[in-house]
């Protein structure tokens, strides 16, 4: 998944731990994985479940961890979280890619998008006809009820069975200066293992703009490959 858009490129990329038996709310501890990067990196997530930041020819992907396999990932799959509507550039021309349109009333400052994962076949509805671009509603683990998109990939496919539910919702601006800003969490434990709080349990997390950034890159070093290097 690519994030070209953000007008910033300079940013922060780390493996976030959360501590087992922490009291909410908890600070996140950054491992000794943590970087800068001065480009717009890309996240994947292969099916064994090696879930890791990079972008060819530019950044070598050494912030990457051992996330759920996809054939026992269920539920949460990534958050993005953007404040600064603004501060994003509209598609590429060069985009071949079938938009997806979300629609949301009144003026958005900061914006949450949250992906869940599920498969097709344990989907139970009772929705009808054709469906492409409305907002559905899906009832989340937790047992509320969500609207969102979902997104379907062909067939014969080999996930195929696997859907994803996006849910787009404004949230609280972050700060009173409400700058621009855009945040990824994804790379995530099995869930069980990652709602048991009692135990540890590390993600990947990325985020644009990052202030200090060669004050930064001096101390804690860069993904970015040398040639590539601002």
């Amino acid at each position: 998944m690519t994030l070209p858009s953000f007008s910033c490129s300079d940013g922060l990329a780390a493996v976030l731990t959360l501590k087992g038996a922490a009291k909410f709310p908890a600070s996140l501890n950054l491992t000794k994985y943590e970087k800068v990067t001065g480009h717009r990196v890309k996240y994947s997530h292969h099916p064994d479940g090696l879930a890791h930041f990079s972008q060819k020819k530019k950044v070598r992907s050494e912030i990457r961890r051992k996330a759920c396999p996809l054939n026992l990932q269920v539920g949460h799959l990534f958050t993005i979280q953007l404040q600064g509507v603004h501060a994003f550039n509209p598609p590429r021309l060069s985009d071949t890619a079938h938009p997806i349109i979300i629609t949301i009333e009144g003026e958005i400052r900061t914006l949450k998008i949250v992906c869940f994962r599920t498969q097709l076949s344990k989907i139970q509805t009772n929705l009808v006809g054709e469906r492409e671009g409305r907002p559905i509603f899906m009832r989340t683990r937790e047992g509320s009820l969500r609207p969102g998109v979902a997104i379907a990939p062909p067939q014969e496919s080999p996930f195929g069975d696997s859907m994803l539910f996006l849910i787009p919702e404004e949230v609280t601006p972050s700060a009173e200066d409400q700058e621009p800003f855009l945040m990824f969490l994804g790379g995530f434990d099995y869930y069980k293992a990652a709602l048991d709080l009692s135990q540890d349990t590390s993600f990947l997390g990325l985020l644009y703009p990052c202030s200090d950034f060669n004050k930064l890159r001096s101390m804690i070093g860069t993904i970015d490959l040398p040639s590539f290097s601002g």
